[in-house]
């Protein structure tokens, strides 16, 4: 009797050809079979629906109204147009003509005829940009052309919002409050 093995699995099974077939085939179909009953235990488990991700918006309520307008009333026409400039920040902290000291940061300006704490609206006429200060200081001293004197004198932080900052530039201004 001549044997030849066909398959041999760690011992538990052994298939051999010999002259009456095959023996150990009964031992492979049960493995067989088993293996396919148990497919599903070895079939990839579908994950279970994704819960969808609920977003809560977050409400942001908008800003207050304040156009320029409420906060600043004007008549229509400006009641002085001219050049600004701005002041130096060397002259941080050095007394005013009101005997505050100048604050680069703050939304301040010189003008030589309005009395202390008046507040007027400053509009770029080149950008239209405008902003709302409050006269703290007198001048400006330096120059300007003859047919638009200078009229102003800006903080720094002004100068920066009305975008001039290290320049001069025309503007309108009007009162604030009448």
């Amino acid at each position: 009797m001549r044997d030849l093995i066909l398959l041999r699995f760690r011992g538990l099974i052994t298939l051999r050809l010999n002259e009456d077939g095959i023996e150990g085939v009964r031992l492979l179909v049960l493995v067989a079979v088993l293996f396919v009953l148990s497919g599903p235990a070895f079939a990839a488990v579908p994950s279970p629906p994704e819960k969808p991700i609920r977003v809560r918006a977050l409400k942001i309520p908008p800003p207050p109204a304040m156009p320029e307008a409420k906060l600043c009333p004007m008549d229509g026409a400006p009641w002085e147009e001219g050049e600004a400039s701005h002041y130096a920040d060397m002259l941080a902290g050095s007394p005013t003509a009101f005997g505050g000291a100048y604050d680069p940061d703050g939304l301040t300006a010189a003008h030589l005829s309005l009395p202390e704490g008046t507040r007027i609206m400053v509009r770029n006429l080149d950008n239209r940009k405008s902003v709302i200060l409050t006269v703290t200081d007198r001048g400006p001293f330096a120059g300007g052309r003859t047919d638009f004197p200078r009229i102003i004198d800006v903080s720094g932080r002004a100068a920066r919002i009305l975008g001039f900052y290290g320049g001069i530039a025309p503007v309108a201004l009007h009162r604030c409050g009448g």
